[in-house]
């Protein structure tokens, strides 16, 4: 077959470029071969949860090339934090150029929650462009990692009680890391039967199980001690059950745990109060409590004779409003007696005899005279209870509680109108008529009794109609007013003990225009609303919040002009 000149050039050509492909082909082979970008993982294959660890990826250029748009991408398991920050699931490192034969070392400081036991995955790919082509390649590695146990070691101390029925044991946490852990919560689940009396340290503001630590210490060991009372029984019905947490976005997540059983058998009699069905923290001025004396005899004989008495400190009790239920009440000392005279049921306790006494001791409403220079007061109460065992010698066995709660302090708010002050001239028709603007002198005053309160403010919001004119004294005080909202916001900040009894009442003045509507008429105005004050009590721990009622223009505090308020056409 005889092919023409034509034909000879396209099958030259067509073989040419093939030769080229080909050729191309092998170059690109003998410089990429022998794996031109690699990809390498270095770090432990176990590791705690919640332990920071560091982890190194290697990334190299194998080839004799220059690559570009490099790039390292990590993905990390779920609950996952980098630095101390959550990350995930995706971690992108843009390296861009890298010359022939050079190397990068990623550094990653990881910590991952999860399970002990469970396995999880590093995947790392590195991705590249050679030189001299538009595609893009990858690289994989993966690395395994085994959870094999908690980061925080908790563990019970041995356990202890007296014949009171006083009821104590310890938790220790130990950080195994090498790191400090910050930011965790430990919560202890408690027995039915067992109730916290004190801890130290103390308690999350507000909480009854639960402690907040900001940092746990690197291999240090922290001790939270408990003492409270076992109720009802001679010994805890379940074991404690502790769980120190840590919080991510994607939820809790637990770094350490343990439970205890403690057997504890009580001998002796055995006393318990309660104030208002709990055990309080702290109690206000003006507060009656009532209290539940729970008594036992936990020997194994009857006792005969039982005396109970029950003390506290006499200046702080209203006696004419407390009831002792028939107890012989000593008013100097402040100790009240219950016995067999009193009460039948304690002339003897069988083995095992349980029993309640129920009276209301009232507080007093303001704290003693003379002492409101003295911050921070205690109101503290003994039981005591005492017989005669009818066997083994007829020796007396003996029981005691005492209950410490601290005094909140009583902060006292008022919010008055005026017409006529000693602050502003006001202005406008009295009565207020439609269309017409009349204004008015707002005086806030606080003042606190026992205690610091920290964060204190208070808020009120303006009436319909009511315009915020600006004007304020002292000119230095520090209240606004949030137009948006309607709301006058004054910041106290920390409220001192004794404001406005033995240190200056905290006043503040400010002014507000009514310009009426015809469907207030006949009306009495609202000036201001309901004024709240807010605050922390530093001492007690607790928060406070006091409110008054709002305040219409009849100017119930304005003698001159308080039938004055009723709106005309």
């Amino acid at each position: 077959m005889k092919y023409s000149v034509k034909h000879i050039r396209i099958m030259t050509f067509i073989i040419t470029i093939l030769l080229i492909v080909l050729l191309a082909i092998l170059i690109m082979r003998g410089v990429f071969s022998r794996q031109p970008v690699s990809v390498s993982f270095e770090g432990p294959g176990e590791i705690l949860n919640g332990e920071e660890r560091v982890f190194k990826i290697t990334y190299k250029n194998n080839s004799g090339q220059e690559i570009s748009n490099a790039e390292l991408n990590l993905t990390v398991p779920p609950n996952t934090l980098r630095d101390g920050n959550p990350v995930g699931p995706l971690i992108r490192e843009v390296i861009g150029t890298m010359k022939r034969k050079e190397t990068k070392v990623f550094t990653f400081n990881l910590a991952f929650f999860e399970k002990p036991s469970e396995t999880l995955k590093l995947g790392a790919k590195a991705i590249y462009q050679p030189e001299g082509t538009s595609v893009l390649f990858e690289v994989v590695s993966e690395k395994e990692i085994k959870i094999t146990g908690h980061v925080v070691e908790l563990s019970f101390g041995p356990a202890t009680t007296n014949a009171s029925g006083t009821f104590n044991t310890s938790l220790v946490i130990t950080n195994k890391a090498q790191h400090p852990i910050k930011d965790v919560n430990l919560k202890i689940t408690y027995p039915d039967n067992f109730l916290l009396v004190s801890a130290n340290p103390r308690l999350a503001f507000g909480q009854k199980n639960i402690w907040q630590f900001g940092e746990l210490q690197v291999a240090s060991s922290t001790t939270v001690e408990l003492t409270g009372r076992i109720l009802g029984a001679q010994s805890l019905s379940q074991p404690f059950q502790a769980n120190l947490i840590k919080t991510l976005p994607s939820g809790e997540f637990v770094l350490g745990e343990t439970s205890s059983i403690n057997q504890i058998v009580s001998s002796g009699l055995i006393i318990f109060q309660k104030v208002n069905n709990d055990r309080p923290l702290s109690v206000g001025w003006g507060d009656v409590l009532d209290y539940d004396l729970s008594y036992r005899n936990a020997t194994t004989n009857d006792v005969a004779d039982v005396i109970i008495e029950f003390a506290f400190d006499p200046k702080l009790v209203d006696l004419a409003k407390s009831n002792f239920n028939g107890g012989i009440i000593d008013p100097s000392s402040g100790t009240v007696r219950f016995d067999k005279f009193n009460l039948r049921s304690l002339e003897r306790l069988t083995a095992g005899q349980e029993g309640v006494l129920r009276f209301s001791v009232a507080i007093v409403n303001l704290p003693p005279q003379g002492a409101l220079i003295r911050e921070n007061f205690n109101f503290k109460s003994s039981a005591v209870i005492s017989g005669t065992k009818t066997t083994n010698g007829g020796e007396t066995p003996l029981g005691q509680d005492i209950l410490d709660m601290k005094l909140e302090t009583k902060v006292l708010l008022a919010s008055k109108v005026y017409y006529q002050s000693n602050y502003f001239q006001n202005i406008g028709p009295l009565p207020p008529r439609v269309g017409n603007k009349t204004t008015y002198t707002v005086v806030l005053e606080v003042s606190n009794f026992s205690n610091n309160v920290s964060k204190s403010s208070v808020e009120a919001f303006l009436g319909p109609n009511i315009s915020w004119e600006g004007i304020v004294a002292p000119k230095n005080a520090t209240i606004r007013y949030d137009a948006t909202m309607r709301k006058v916001i004054w910041d106290l900040g920390t409220l001192r003990a004794g404001t406005g009894f033995n240190q200056p009442l905290k006043t503040v003045a400010f002014q507000i225009g009514l310009t009426p509507t015809f469907d207030q008429v006949a009306q009495n105005a609202l000036l201001i609303g309901q004024a709240k004050f807010s605050g922390v009590d530093v001492f007690a721990s607790s928060s406070l919040s006091v409110s008054v009622e709002p305040v219409y223009s009849n100017l119930p505090h304005d003698p001159l002009n308080s039938n004055k308020g009723s709106v005309l056409p």
